[in-house]
C-alpha cells in the first residue's frame, strides 16, 4: 500500500526537487564541496592528535619503568658494596648503637671525624673506617631521596629496608643531632627522617595513589619547617 502511495506521489513530488536542485548556485555547490573537505581533514586531525597521545603515553610509561629498573639497579648495588655492607652491619648491632650515644663528640668538631674513625675502627675490629661508615650515611640518604620523589618502586624498599630504616633512624641519633648542630640546619638525612615518618604513617599500607599523596605532604610539610628544607 505504501509503495502504491510512493509511486502515485513521485510525479507530484519530482519537479520541486528537481527545481530546489536547480537553484543551488555553482559558488553554493563548491563551497559544500568545501565544508565536506574541511570536516575531513578536521577528523584526519583528531586521529593524528590521538594517536600522538596515545603512542606519548606509552613513551612515558616505558621512560618510568626504565627509570624504575636504574633505581632499582642503583640500590641493589648499594646493597653488595662490600664497604659498605660492613659499614652497615654495625648498625645491625645493638652493642655499636648502645655505644654510638657516647662515643659522638659533643658539640661536633674540626677534630670529630678522627675521633668518630677511631672509635669505629675499634668496634668493628678495623674493617670500617669512618669515610666508608660516612659513605653508608649517604647511600641511605640517596636511596630515600628515590623512594621520596617516586623514582624508584616502593616494593622494593618496602621488602627489604622497612625495618633497616626504622632502625637506622633509631640508633644514629646522637650522630644526627651532632652533625646538625655543626652544619647550623636540618638538612643532615633529612630524606632519611622523611621516609622513616612515612613508615610510620603506614605509607607502604596505602594505595598507590594515597602513598603519592602522604609523600607530597611530608615533602611539603619539611619544606616549610623552621631552620630550612629537612
Amino acid at each position: 500500500m505504501l509503495d502504491l502511495i510512493l509511486v502515485q506521489a513521485a510525479p507530484r513530488l519530482a519537479p520541486p526537487l528537481l527545481k530546489a536542485a536547480a537553484t543551488v548556485s555553482t559558488y553554493e555547490h563548491w563551497s559544500l564541496i568545501w565544508y565536506a573537505v574541511s570536516a575531513f581533514a578536521a577528523t584526519c586531525t583528531l586521529i593524528v592528535v590521538v594517536v600522538a597521545a596515545w603512542l606519548t603515553w606509552g613513551q612515558i610509561r616505558e621512560a618510568v619503568k626504565s627509570r624504575q629498573v636504574s633505581s632499582t639497579l642503583a640500590i641493589i648495588e648499594y646493597m653488595d658494596d662490600a664497604d659498605l655492607r660492613n659499614a652497615r652491619s654495625l648498625l645491625y648491632d645493638p652493642a655499636f648503637c648502645n655505644t654510638l650515644e657516647g662515643a659522638v663528640p659533643q658539640p661536633w668538631s674540626a677534630e670529630a671525624p678522627a675521633a668518630m674513625d677511631a672509635f669505629i675502627q675499634k668496634v668493628s675490629g678495623g674493617q670500617v673506617r669512618w669515610r666508608e661508615f660516612r659513605s653508608w650515611l649517604g647511600s641511605l640518604e640517596n636511596i630515600s631521596v628515590l623512594v621520596m620523589h617516586d623514582l624508584a618502586p616502593d616494593g622494593i624498599v618496602d621488602l627489604y629496608f622497612r625495618k633497616s630504616v626504622q632502625r637506622h633512624w633509631s640508633g644514629l641519633q646522637p650522630l644526627i643531632s651532632s652533625l646538625r648542630v655543626w652544619y647550623g640546619n636540618n638538612e643532615f638525612l633529612q630524606h632519611l627522617e622523611m621516609l622513616n615518618l612515612f613508615i610510620q604513617s603506614g605509607g607502604f599500607e596505602r594505595s598507590a595513589a594515597a602513598r603519592r599523596r602522604l609523600k607530597r605532604t611530608i615533602l611539603a610539610t619539611r619544606e616549610r619547617a623552621p631552620g630550612g628544607p629537612l
